[in-house]
């Protein structure tokens, strides 16, 4: 067990694996002390695991480590399915929407489909063992990729991580640019979590092996993007867009 004030090659190999996992331990980084930072990368850990944030290292961290330490295999894409580049490439991938001003400008989602697209192209997927999310209306060919995905989260222990689900389909315009672009939204091929501490144009706090696990199943992280179009609350299925 590890606390704070306790020191030595013990506490510096549980900082290195802290850094690896993606925390901050200030500028001391692995000095091999236990202290208020070290503390605070156990706590964040911890609640991201939901395990009680006390800051200790029992037995029940270190299994909570060693799991999400452990290398996981890159999941193979479906063969039917790849990543689009491009706006084309969506438009071939997910269909070639037509899109039309809805009822209501002020809503968020403003936007309406034309034809039977929706009706023969959406359907819900239903991701176990994250509370806070129950079905996922997307794109029918992303049910199976997002309902992996999320098992994974879950199977690694970070469906703590998971605060809020803000929104897959969404027929609107691109936020922030003067052109009359679709958002990836209006293919439901994007999905935007833990929106409250994650808006556009922030750094956010999206806990970084959640991104590895949706970088793995393909989709690009808006969190990677740069100034105000950096939103690190978006995952999409597709580059280049």
């Amino acid at each position: 067990m590890l606390t704070i004030g306790d020191h030595g090659e013990a506490v510096r190999e549980l900082q290195q694996q802290l850094l690896t996992l993606g925390y901050t331990l200030g500028r001391a980084g692995a000095d091999g002390r236990f202290g208020p930072a070290t503390a605070a990368a156990v706590q964040a850990f911890q609640q991201a695991h939901g395990l009680t944030a006390d800051g200790v290292v029992g037995p029940m961290t270190e299994a909570a480590l060693a799991t999400a330490l452990a290398p996981v295999p890159p999941a193979p894409l479906p063969l039917s399915l790849t990543v689009p580049n491009g706006l084309a490439e969506i438009r071939a991938t997910f269909g070639d929407i037509q899109l039309v001003a809805g009822p209501d400008s002020s809503a968020p989602c403003y936007l309406r489909v034309l034809g039977d697209w929706a009706a023969s192209s959406l359907a819900f997927a239903h991701p176990e063992g994250i509370p806070s999310l129950s079905r996922i209306y997307c794109h029918r060919k992303l049910v199976a990729v997002i309902e992996a995905a999320f098992a994974d989260i879950a199977g690694a222990g970070l469906a703590a991580a998971v605060h809020s689900f803000d929104g897959c389909f969404c027929p609107r315009y691109k936020r922030r640019t003067q052109k009359q672009l679709p958002s990836v939204h209006c293919w439901g091929i994007a999905l935007d979590l833990n929106a409250a501490t994650n808006r556009q144009g922030t750094k956010g706090d999206m806990s970084p092996q959640v991104v590895a696990v949706f970088r793995r199943h393909g989709f690009k992280w808006g969190g990677d993007w740069a100034g105000r179009y950096r939103d690190p609350m978006h995952f999409q299925y597709c580059t280049g867009y």
